[in-house]
């Protein structure tokens, strides 16, 4: 039962899909509802079992332990690769592409297509199954009256055929490797790093690179390396796990590792081990549980990372004009830029409670105040200020409402900041604006060049618009 409902190999008809398949499904809502209303004191639904916004599970998570959340995702996925695998095989079985079973990622279409497949007629059986049993009869000395004949040696398409359900039992297991990795790292420790920028990545390349058979070239299987990444990725965004902004500034840096990973494992794969399926899947499986033991280490060791990111202009107005801007502004009027329309914490005003050191000042952004109580006040030559209480440093574009992975809780946080006016020989002054943050993404090398960029693109909208009122003398 255990080869059937977890191998990659054993066939699945229609009937024993419909058993196992929603037999499974019915027993994971079961269990599931007798933890959660016991829980909430509510009911949990059949659309609350459906529903895949991964911030919504967490919140019917959060009202029971704290080690619930990473309990469920231990419980959830042996029944999505249940669910993947069987649809692939049953697929199969049918003469239907194998590639419905990646769509088990896809949020509702899912059940569309597990109902087809149930629905299919069985076509085909496997030729290596039915050759084995056979010869186990002629082997064990049973009447050979009535016997079946041998089968025929499988076709081209046949051959085909069954390469398509190994490629896409490949992709399944990269993925859900990857979301693993996903899982343990952001909402198991807490922590982004490099074993999910890195390693996941390196792991999903070389799964795919250790699959090769036959005479496939090292650029075909970057490319699938790369769709599959893809669609991990874009599973992330459909069930809400991640913002469409953040995955498009993570992909180009994971690209590299993923082709590195097809190289290691296309070399392990064409070494002694490649007529060993046994031992590729051993190493595999060996590499991805060295990842999940890494990560908690290194969310213990690695600190987060302190930048200060200073923007200057040039105003033609002294000082003492400059200055009454830089501690207050009216609504900034300037169109937004395409950096901010994406989500982008945007700032659009300031105003001040008070004069001097003590004074609060309220940077009034689009997803809500920096809080800044003043630390320096020198007319008309600098303003510092502490940040004690900041909003979410974007609003996620996500096809759900209110999705707000764990990096948009203090994983980017402003500390301070400072305004610098520095008169010109020619009576104009040169604001500077700088600000103190710590980023706890790592490797920060890769991630500094962004949150450098977007801090920039902040500053230089607040000075513009304080350069516009000053020249304007309001």
């Amino acid at each position: 039962m255990f080869r059937f409902l977890f191998g990659l190999r054993e066939d699945v008809t229609r009937r024993a899909y419909v058993r196992w398949g929603f037999g499974l499904m019915a027993f994971k809502y079961a269990v599931e509802f007798g933890v959660f209303t016991s829980l909430h004191g509510g009911l949990y639904t059949p659309l609350d079992f459906a529903n895949p916004v991964l911030s919504d599970r967490l919140d019917l998570a959060s009202a029971g332990p704290e080690w619930l959340p990473a309990a469920w995702a231990a419980w959830t996925l042996p029944f999505a690769w249940v669910a993947v695998t069987m649809t692939v095989r049953r697929a199969y079985a049918a003469a239907l592409p194998s590639a419905l079973g990646l769509l088990i990622f896809v949020p509702y279409l899912n059940l569309f297509v597990m109902l087809a497949v149930a629905l299919a007629p069985d076509v085909r059986w496997s030729w290596e199954r039915r050759l084995a049993r056979n010869l186990a009869r002629l082997q064990q000395g049973r009447p050979q009256k009535q016997q079946p004949p041998l089968p025929a040696a499988p076709t081209a398409k046949q051959r085909q055929a069954r390469m398509h359900r190994d490629v896409v039992t490949t992709a399944t297991f990269a993925i859900l490797g990857g979301a693993v990795a996903l899982i343990a790292g952001v909402y198991g420790a807490k922590f982004y790093g490099a074993a999910l920028f890195i390693g996941a990545p390196l792991l999903m390349g070389m799964t795919v690179g250790m699959a090769t058979m036959g005479p496939r070239t090292g650029g075909g299987d970057s490319l699938s390396a790369l769709l599959i990444l893809g669609l991990l990725f874009t599973i992330f965004w459909l069930v809400g796990a991640e913002g469409l902004v953040c995955l498009a500034m993570a992909f180009p840096i994971t690209i590299p590792f993923v082709i590195l990973g097809v190289i290691i494992g296309r070399s392990l794969s064409l070494t002694a081990v490649r007529r060993a399926t046994y031992a590729r899947s051993r190493i595999a499986l060996s590499a991805w549980s060295a990842l999940l033991l890494l990560v908690p280490l290194e969310s213990a060791l690695v600190a987060p990372t302190e930048r200060v990111v200073m923007t200057a202009v040039e105003i033609d107005a002294p000082p003492e004009v400059v200055w009454r801007h830089v501690i207050s502004f009216p609504d900034i009027e300037e169109p937004m830029t395409w950096v901010f329309d994406l989500g982008i914490a945007t700032p659009i005003g300031a105003h001040i409670e008070g004069e001097g050191e003590g004074a609060v000042r309220h940077c009034r952004f689009t997803t809500g105040d920096f809080v800044e109580p003043i630390t320096a006040w020198d007319p008309p030559h600098r303003l510092a200020f502490d940040v004690t209480d900041q909003p979410p440093p974007m609003k996620e574009l996500s096809p759900w409402e209110g999705v707000s992975p764990p990096h948009l809780d203090d994983f980017m946080r402003s500390r301070r900041g400072e305004f610098r006016l520095v008169r010109l020989p020619n009576g104009g002054t040169r604001l500077e604006g700088r600000t103190w943050y710590a980023l706890d993404i790592h490797p920060g090398t890769m991630w500094t060049p962004w949150s450098d960029a977007l801090v920039h693109a902040i500053h230089r909208r607040v000075l513009r618009h304080i350069r516009r009122l000053s020249e304007r003398g309001q």
